[in-house]
């Protein structure tokens, strides 16, 4: 198994198991030009607002008798709170779902398969860490440019930090919450984030609190 990758007059080696290698560096790296059963990580990449990551890698699956190249692209966030908390994990949802809105073209586009993570979000480091992951598989006969096939997601995920989370506030008299209940219905399903009190307000939460975080975190008010 070999231990380094050349990409022109460079020469990399294995740390922590991958080649790590910048844009920049990629040049027109292709995959047959993969070691087997290597991993190539793409480091750095541009940088995060709101907790928002992204991470590359391609992986060469094996030896001659194994002529597939898999892609991955994680997009992922962290968010304050635990897996009790009911508010931290309606966030991680809002977030997953506006994640895949903002890429589902992207993925269709290139033939890359969206998916949430295996598990919805992890406890980790005093938040819940979360995302999604879209992902191709390619032969050795089509032996693509890899930065060809990642400067999409790259450039896309910038666009994604510049975009405000889209969420409608339903703002409302008391008297009509059976056509707002109608309306959050509605909208959910169609895949559209709102902050209605019913959901958003629990037993024990400071209703002004609650109020003012909402319309803080809405794109949109809705009257």
């Amino acid at each position: 198994m070999m231990e380094t990758l050349k990409i022109g007059d460079r020469t990399f080696r294995k740390t922590s198991g991958v080649f790590e290698v910048s844009l920049d560096e990629l040049s027109s790296l292709r995959f047959t030009k993969v070691p087997y059963y290597s991993t190539v990580e793409i480091k750095p990449l541009p940088g995060t607002h709101e907790s928002y990551t992204i991470s590359v890698s391609a992986t060469h699956a094996g030896g001659p008798n194994n002529d597939e190249f898999w892609v991955s692209i994680h997009v992922n966030f962290l968010v304050p709170g635990t897996s009790e908390d009911f508010h931290a994990v309606t966030a991680c949802n809002r977030r997953r779902r506006h994640i895949r809105r903002f890429f589902s073209e992207l993925t269709t586009q290139l033939d890359f398969d969206i998916t949430p993570d295996m598990t919805p979000f992890t406890d980790w480091g005093g938040g819940l860490y979360s995302g999604v992951l879209m992902s191709k598989y390619f032969s050795r006969n089509e032996d693509p440019i890899l930065r060809e096939v990642i400067m999409p997601f790259v450039n896309r995920f910038e666009e994604f930090l510049n975009t405000k989370h889209p969420m409608l506030f339903l703002c409302h008299a008391s008297e009509d919450k059976p056509f707002v209940d109608e309306l959050c219905t509605f909208l959910e399903e169609r895949q559209v984030d709102v902050w209605y009190d019913r959901k958003e307000i629990k037993v024990g939460d400071s209703i002004v609190q609650r109020i003012s975080g909402g319309l803080q975190t809405a794109s949109h008010l809705v009257v």
